[in-house]
């Protein structure tokens, strides 16, 4: 009886062979970013999912462009370490292969004869590895440099707004006015993901301020700086 007629059965819940136990044990991770399927075991999905999530947290995505190429990012690293991982396990499984076939009364320099002769007899094998491995590496260098070039860009336009929002709250206090950022900075994405926060201002406003403080050595200022002397 198959696998597929156990799992039919009304008595039976699932695959009972080995061989059909080990393809359902298989879990396909849909990562919530990409929306892309990968198929793990499950214990690679965990470890992939913690993978992925380290990645956006140390470099911090904005928007779905930068959030796109961190995933790539993540994914090519996860590929490379695989191929080192097959590699190892090349040499790995050599050595085991050859072991009793070198008795040189040594057993390290038996091993060394051993991985001698798995790197020729899987010299293509480990030619292609290493081949994927350069593949992956650039595919991360390109990621990585398109990713930086948006982020400077990103992070250039959210000071500029930044700026300007202190200096419009500044000005519309001087007038005796509150300041409406309505429309100001619309869309977010045009400015840097900047999003107008009136508690946010306040805090850059009183950082600069004492900032400029610690540089110029003068008490505090009656209206604080919206722009920092250029030593900072």
């Amino acid at each position: 009886m198959t696998d597929e007629q156990l799992t039919n059965s009304p008595t039976q819940t699932g695959p009972l062979t080995p061989a059909g136990k080990r393809r359902a044990s298989f879990n396909a991770f849909k990562h919530g970013l990409s929306g892309k399927v990968h198929v793990h075991t499950p214990e690679e999905s965990e470890a992939f999912r913690l993978h992925c999530q380290a990645y956006h947290a140390e470099l911090s995505p904005a928007g779905i462009i930068e959030t796109d190429l961190v995933q790539s990012i993540a994914e090519d690293q996860w590929r490379l370490k695989r191929a080192r991982a097959i590699e190892n396990n090349i040499f790995a499984a050599g050595i085991n292969h050859h072991t009793g076939e070198i008795e040189s009364g040594d057993a390290q320099i038996d091993d060394a004869f051993a991985e001698g002769k798995t790197w020729v007899e899987q010299s293509r094998c480990l030619a292609l590895v290493t081949l994927y491995e350069q593949r992956i590496h650039r595919s991360i260098e390109k990621a990585t440099a398109r990713l930086e070039a948006l982020q400077a860009k990103r992070k250039e336009a959210y000071a500029e707004a930044e700026n300007q929002a202190v200096l419009l709250t500044n000005y519309a206090e001087q007038q005796g006015e509150t300041y409406d950022p309505a429309g100001d900075f619309q869309p977010a994405s045009r400015y840097g993901h900047f999003v107008y926060s009136k508690a946010a201002i306040f805090r850059v406003r009183d950082r600069r301020a004492r900032v400029f403080e610690a540089l110029t050595g003068n008490d505090p200022l009656p209206q604080r700086p919206a722009v920092l002397p250029s030593a900072a």
